[in-house]
């Protein structure tokens, strides 16, 4: 006695892009709950992240980044000039 299973399966041109599509989500969760993990792990065991380097008076021990100032209108003038 033969049984014969018959599977009907379509794949449309959309299915490709939606399978990429949690492959990437999956990824992306996956380095973010690491990332998330190595943090509580070391702050657990006293050491701290980077960002949180703050001294006993609430303030930043190192000076945040800052941006130049943005150019003065003189400064474009001779820009143009040239």
């Amino acid at each position: 006695m033969t049984i014969a299973l018959v599977l009907s399966a379509y794949l449309d041109p959309g299915s490709g892009s939606y399978l990429f599509q949690l492959l990437i989500a999956e990824v992306t969760g996956a380095v973010f709950l690491l990332h998330r993990a190595k943090h509580r792990i070391r702050s657990f065991f006293g050491r701290a992240a980077p960002d949180d380097s703050k001294d006993e008076s609430g303030k930043r021990d190192t000076p945040l980044q800052t941006h130049p100032p943005p150019p003065s209108e003189d400064d474009q003038n001779q820009t143009q000039r040239k």
